[in-house]
């Protein structure tokens, strides 16, 4: 079980860190490591130790906080909020979608934390935000005011769990995050979220137009409520899954990649060819497998399965699509772990350098087999590992942006 780790902060060293002389101490901190007592024994001569380590961790966490925030360098977090916090490039994409659904007063930003959706949302509208703790509020505030928009946002603390909250009067289209690691651990139980099921229920009764934000590993197939459900990729990974629901709901499921924001549901017409493997390989993005609308992938783009179970897609014809990266096959070949040497020995002899692998339907330690294929200089290439029924199948490949 994870441990829960205390945050440095409160409302009195954000107090402080805003100052002129708390200013000075997060410059000083810049140039020196929170690990080592005596940086910290050198920021003490201007601060308190508590000061001196809220400055060092915020140091570091606005480095971190750099791939998700364009303004990282001016902004406050605490180190779980940040982890949990939706980054400019996904919250801006919530933020248009509910703009293009139309807005007919502010929105409810329920769970705000440090405001990673309320930076956007109020970029697009009005915004209520509420959380129930009042060092993230604080914090929230101070992200608002490092992009200019404070004014567009109205900052309420309250507890969902506990505050008896006539949801309908604070507007008419709502933004939910629930907190996923309320006991400490992360959790992608919808039994253990705050604020509960019943609160959630209460709160699509009142506002039934809005999204709720869940880990994009959370069992969607259970959820109670109705509306569409999106899985968010961003760069090929999964960020988050979400509940659109009331006038927002398209459909019941949607499949989204970022930052080019191409999208498949279900409602696109399915494919389902089986055949070789031909001239290119097609890997698609976590989100489509995920919601399982790999049929509806090879339907728009044309591509055919491989084997029953097989999420890794062909073709002889080559398709640019940000939901399936396509690779470019050189050579299929056998492939069995106690032949590793022989198949070494090849992928240096065509001159290959690194081996980046990618197992499909197949459980090894990917990092440590890159590392016996790869040679020391050449050119990168993929190896797929792909499970066709009983046999692995090896397909050495490149990124298609290599093959101009």
């Amino acid at each position: 079980m994870e441990q829960v780790v205390a945050s440095v902060f409160t409302e009195k060293i954000l107090d402080f860190l805003i100052t002129p002389t708390g200013r000075e101490i997060i410059l000083q901190a810049q140039s020196l490591d929170a690990r080592r007592p005596s940086d910290i024994e050198r920021l003490r001569r201007s601060c308190t130790i508590e000061e001196a380590r809220a400055a060092l961790e915020l140091v570091e966490l606005r480095k971190r906080a750099g791939s998700k925030f364009s303004r990282a360098e001016a902004m406050y977090f605490d180190r779980i909020a940040l982890e949990q916090s939706s980054g400019e490039v996904v919250a801006e994409y919530k933020a248009d979608r509910l703009a293009r659904g139309g807005l007919n007063g502010p929105i409810v930003d329920l769970c705000c934390g440090i405001g990673g959706d309320t930076l956007s949302l109020a970029k697009a509208a009005a915004v209520k935000a509420l959380d129930r703790s009042a060092v993230r509020l604080r914090m929230a505030d101070l992200n608002l005011q490092a992009y200019d928009r404070r004014e567009r946002c109205e900052l309420i603390r309250a507890d969902l769990g506990t505050a008896e909250i006539d949801f309908g009067t604070l507007g008419e289209v709502f933004h939910l995050d629930p907190d996923r690691r309320s006991r400490g651990a992360r959790t992608v139980r919808l039994a253990e979220l705050e604020p509960g099921e019943g609160v959630i229920s209460g709160l699509l009764a009142e506002i039934p137009n809005g999204v709720i934000k869940f880990s994009p590993a959370t069992d969607y197939e259970n959820l109670r409520w109705p509306g569409e459900l999106e899985m968010v990729s961003l760069r090929g990974e999964c960020k988050q899954l979400l509940l659109w629901s009331g006038r927002f709901a398209e459909t019941r499921l949607r499949a989204t990649a970022l930052p080019e924001g191409d999208s498949i549901s279900d409602q696109d017409a399915p494919g389902y060819e089986v055949g070789p493997i031909g001239r290119y390989l097609y890997d698609p993005d976590p989100g489509v497998a995920r919601l399982r609308l790999l049929p509806q992938l090879a339907g728009t783009l044309n591509l055919r399965f491989l084997f029953a179970g097989q999420i890794v897609l062909s073709a002889d014809h080559r398709v640019s699509s940000p939901l399936a990266p396509c690779y470019e096959v050189e050579e299929v070949l056998g492939f069995h772990q106690s032949k590793l040497s022989k198949l070494r020995n090849h992928l240096h002899g065509k001159g290959i350098g690194p081996v980046a692998v990618k197992p499909r339907g197949v459980k090894l330690d990917v990092d440590t087999l890159s590392n016996q294929l790869s040679g020391k200089a050449g050119p990168s290439r993929m190896l797929f590992l792909l499970r066709l029924g009983k046999k692995i199948t090896g397909v050495i490949a490149k990124p298609v942006d290599a093959c101009d």
